[in-house]
Parts: structure tokens; sequence; C-alpha cells
């Protein structure tokens, strides 16, 4: 929270509200100032909000690996709109196989979830998301950007998905899974 005691409303909020840009963060995502005192004592508080994910879209979970490390997801495309093409990264990860999938985060088959995988030899693993739509991709860095369509159909509008992938190498042989992306489609 700022606060400015600054010029009087009369002058117009958005002058007075540039007159302490200096004092944001960079980049601030929202920012709301609204007057506060009396009739001659007229100050603004400025409320700035900057979040660490885009609007419409937020990380959750932890990753795991088995000797590869832990890679991480991480959405990079901005707000999630229909008939939008964004993109998730993967970073921290070997070379090898991608593969990144959106489901809902509350059930996979009947069992819900998060779900361990420890099934798969991975106890200390949670799958967030199930594995509905899934996309194969090439892990030829140590990160790599997945381009996420989303379709212009007005049934996806409020929708929430959550995203999550898991990388896998041949050589040395390994798996690991990211933590999750929960976006909310707007338009």
């Amino acid at each position: 929270l700022f606060s400015y005691g600054g010029r009087a409303p009369q002058d117009g909020l958005g002058e007075s509200v540039a007159m302490v840009a200096g004092v944001l963060p960079a980049r601030p995502r929202l920012a709301v100032a609204a007057p506060f005192g009396g009739s001659s004592d007229v100050g603004y508080a400025l409320l700035v909000a900057q979040p660490r994910f885009p609007p419409g879209a937020s990380e959750f979970g932890q990753p795991c690996g088995l000797r590869l490390g832990e890679p991480s997801l991480h959405w990079i495309g901005g707000y999630p709109r229909l008939g939008s093409t964004r993109s998730v990264r993967v970073a921290g990860s070997a070379q090898g196989a991608l593969s990144l999938w959106a489901g809902v985060e509350t059930d996979w088959a009947g069992s819900p979830l998060p779900m361990s995988l420890g099934f798969l030899g991975l106890p200390a693993c949670l799958l967030y998301a199930s594995p509905v739509y899934v996309a194969m991709a090439a892990m030829s860095a140590p990160t790599t950007d997945v381009p996420i369509a989303i379709p212009l159909d007005v049934n996806w509008l409020g929708q929430s998905l959550a995203l999550q992938a898991a990388t896998v190498s041949v050589a040395p042989s390994a798996i690991a899974f990211t933590n999750a992306v929960r976006i909310r489609i707007s338009q």
C-alpha cells in the first residue's frame, strides 16, 4: 500500500497516480487509487497488486524426479483467452521426450487428485492434473516452450484446466514430473 498526500481530487486522479509512479514496483499489474481525508486534507491511497502469475493462471504443487532433476512448468502466455494460442515453459530438465497434459484437478478415472505415483516407483511424486488432453514434444534443450491452443468456443469460457508435464530420458534412464499450472479461460 502506497499513500500519497497529493493534490485535490478536482486535479484528476490520473495525474496524482502518475506522480507516484516512481515509487511503484516495475510493471504493476493492477493499481487502484482512492481519495481519503477531509475537505482540506485530501490525499490518495494507492493499492498496487503485482501477482507472480499472469491473470487467469497460477502454479501449484511440487516437481519431482528420478535422476533428471526437478523440471518446472510455467505459464508464459498471458491471459488464457478463447481462440488464442499461449505457451507453457518446461524448464530444468535433461534432453528427452516431453509429455504435457491438461484436464481437471479433482479426479482421474474415479481416483481423487492429487494422486501418488508410487505405482511408477516414484512415491514422492504426485499427479495433479488428469491426462485428458495430451501433447508430446521433444525436449532438445533444458528449456522448452509448448504452445497451447485454446478453442474459440463459448463452452470453454470460465472453465478451469490443470496442466502438468513429464520428461523422459532414455540415456540415462529417468523420468521427472513438473509442478502444475491452473488456468481459467477468459474472453
